[in-house]
């Protein structure tokens, strides 16, 4: 198997199982893809890294299409994709290497690394901790985390042919980033991911880009008195636009050839 984000290399995993459920109705089956990996050096770019986001990202979108799947009777199943890497960069090593790269948003809106616990949210284990064998089991056969639902909302955006900015804000935010950095699929769903790791809902990831969305629409709004009026109505502060994500998507152009960002 191997996989592909943009116009990256093609990435293949080192190894793969199958977890199968049978006490589940319908059945679950759990496609578990396993990578070794010394992330000081063989993940450059930190998040934006397509070795990551390969796991991050393109197994959402792989999950996506398969959510109606059967066995060769017909059976229904569900399927599951899950990668993890372990890494052989102890943790604080990498916080010395690539602090930056992979830094993520805490709840003041600032920068920090991860802890340990939260690399493990997006599949990543350290060799050196003792139980990084039992914490990377129990991530392979755990559920959706708030990073998979933002990813897959991401996913959704990216597949669909509405020629506007989407009505949901995850995907009315991923679209900006994508404008905003040139069409670098890359770095914006880097982006996704610093906004995503350290929420514990995908309500917070929303109000995070909400917030960002607020403050980045300014500009726009005190040069453009059409756009004001069209996005604000009479709505006095910016900070009360109930979809600012949406309105900063429209607001860059998205969409629209005559507008630019």
């Amino acid at each position: 198997m191997r996989f592909r984000v943009g116009e990256s290399n093609w990435f293949y995993p080192d190894f793969i199982f199958w977890i199968i459920d049978r006490s589940t109705r319908p059945e679950t089956q759990t496609i578990c893809y396993i990578d070794p990996k010394g992330l000081e050096m063989g993940a450059r770019g930190g998040w934006s890294n397509y070795k990551l986001l390969s796991f991050l990202y393109k197994l959402a979108e792989v999950g996506r299409q398969y959510s109606d799947a059967q066995l060769e009777d017909g059976t229904p199943v569900r399927l599951r994709f899950k990668g993890a890497f372990i890494s052989t960069s102890k943790h604080a090593q990498l916080s010395q290497a690539a602090a930056s790269e992979f830094g993520v948003l805490d709840n003041d809106g600032g920068t920090r690394f991860p802890t340990v616990e939260e690399f493990g949210r997006a599949g990543i284990f350290f060799s050196d901790r003792p139980d990084h064998i039992e914490r990377m089991m129990e991530w392979l056969g755990s559920g959706s985390s708030v990073l998979d639902q933002a990813m897959v909302r991401a996913s959704s955006t990216l597949d669909s042919q509405e020629p506007s900015c989407p009505a949901d804000e995850i995907g009315a935010f991923h679209l900006y980033q994508l404008r905003k950095l040139s069409s670098r699929v890359e770095a914006a769903l880097a982006e996704l991911v610093r906004y995503s790791l350290t929420a514990d809902t995908l309500d917070q990831v929303v109000e995070r880009m909400q917030a960002f969305a607020r403050k980045e629409l300014l500009p726009f709004l005190s040069t453009n008195k059409g756009l004001k009026e069209r996005i604000m109505g009479s709505i006095a502060d910016p900070m009360g636009i109930a979809n600012p994500c949406q309105a900063l998507c429209a607001a860059c152009g998205i969409g629209k050839a005559d507008e630019a960002c």
